[in-house]
């Protein structure tokens, strides 16, 4: 009993001191599936796992060159969990870039950068066949998994998609704790270039302690407010251990499909 006793005073220590710890991570270079203008420090590495629907996995690496620049690399695995065929895609180089760090005489974080997100059930599309003197057409279709020797496939179907992005973080006090606010606009470029589905994004995300946090976002959002169906509505709750680990549970809402959750794991640490 005793032994019982100390070593669940041990565990509650190092978890109470690691949360503690874990307040200078309060500010998230994401949100739930949108960035933020936030940087990992100069001298910093962080690895991360995201695993989506139907077993899907993302792994990303990030190193901080500096205190403003961002590099790494992306790479994503349908079907990485379960018994369907596993596909892997093309790995992404990911980048960030922040203007702005948010000063007091100017208290705006802006950033560029290009990243991998992921775009949902919603949008599936075929790329038809055409002749030389015919511009390319895409039709929406159900997704599956044959191939046809009259159309290539395009989906943007349970997959991390890679694009451009540019995003606008502003502190905001409520109850004298300092939460963010997010907006921006980004593009889909790889694996296929879609401009139609150029969109924007806000977000809030509101450390709890700095060692928990809620976060929410609207996400596709259209320029002229079209297809409303596929506006995605996401929050997401987040736990910091031991200062270098983040454990997040993400629920990902589109109307038409449903709810999707998302796990996240992210490990922060220096060189």
């Amino acid at each position: 009993m005793k032994i019982r006793v100390k070593f669940l005073i041990v565990i509650i220590s190092f978890i109470v001191t690691g949360s503690l710890s874990a307040q200078q991570f309060s500010r998230y270079t994401s949100v739930v599936n949108t960035p933020t203008a936030f940087t990992i420090g100069h001298g910093t590495y962080q690895f991360g796992y995201r695993g989506y629907h139907e077993g899907g996995a993302e792994f990303k690496t990030t190193v901080g060159l500096t205190d403003i620049l961002n590099i790494g690399v992306s790479f994503d695995l349908e079907h990485a969990i379960g018994q369907r065929k596993i596909k892997p895609h093309v790995p992404g180089v990911i980048a960030k870039l922040k203007f702005t760090d948010g000063s007091d005489s100017f208290p705006i974080s802006i950033a560029a950068g290009y990243d991998s997100f992921y775009m949902g059930l919603t949008n599936t599309f075929k790329k038809s066949t055409t002749t030389s003197s015919e511009p390319e057409t895409w039709d929406e279709t159900s997704s599956d998994d044959s191939d046809d020797d009259d159309q290539k496939t395009y989906s943007s179907y349970n997959q991390m998609i890679y694009g451009p992005y540019l995003v606008v973080t502003k502190p905001i006090y409520i109850m004298d704790e300092e939460q963010h606010f997010s907006f921006g606009v980004r593009s889909p470029v790889q694996p296929s270039y879609v401009p139609n589905d150029t969109s924007y994004f806000v977000s809030l995300d509101i450390p709890l302690g700095g060692y928990f946090a809620f976060k929410a976002e609207v996400e596709r959002i259209y320029w002229n407010f079209s297809r409303l169906e596929q506006v995605m509505f996401n929050v997401g709750f987040r736990y910091n251990i031991f200062a270098k680990v983040g454990l997040e549970l993400d629920i990902i809402v589109e109307k038409e499909y449903g709810v999707n959750r998302v796990v996240r794991v992210e490990y922060t640490e220096e060189f």
